[in-house]
């Protein structure tokens, strides 16, 4: 019986130093996650799809305009941004930075409920072996 505590004590060891670079690998990933969210936000977050007018007679692209999503009680929002090509490089790059951003939050979403779930079995963890005899 002594042999099995042993065991369980050096595996209960084990697998305790093995937590800090866990959790350091954890937090340096939820902090890239939290810098690069706020590159994108400064950069600018375009929430929107394209949407190309045609020319009727020969329906080749007239011009290209930004479809806003509609919110509860107002019109949808369109953006005229017409046939540049600067323009139109720089709305696709603010709608894939707005794509970018949205997976970004649903990452770091996720690894804050790790985080929190790890945190809660810790702490049961501790309360348990720290019960008085």
């Amino acid at each position: 019986m002594a042999r099995k505590t042993r065991e369980t004590t050096t595996e209960l060891s084990a697998v305790a130093a093995a937590l800090p670079p866990l959790i350091a690998a954890a937090d340096a990933r939820r902090k890239a996650i939290t810098a690069r969210m706020a590159k994108l936000e400064r950069a600018g977050l375009i929430y929107a799809t394209e949407h190309w007018r045609r020319d009727g007679k020969s329906g080749k692209p007239a011009y290209l305009y930004l479809l806003h999503p509609s919110h509860a009680g107002e019109a949808r929002k369109r953006e005229y941004v017409g046939l540049d090509a600067k323009k139109i490089k720089l709305a696709r790059d603010g709608i894939q930075r707005a794509k970018e951003f949205d997976e970004l939050t649903s990452q770091h979403q996720h690894l804050q409920l790790q985080l929190s779930e790890a945190f809660d079995t810790l702490q049961r963890a501790y309360r348990l072996l720290n019960q008085q005899w």
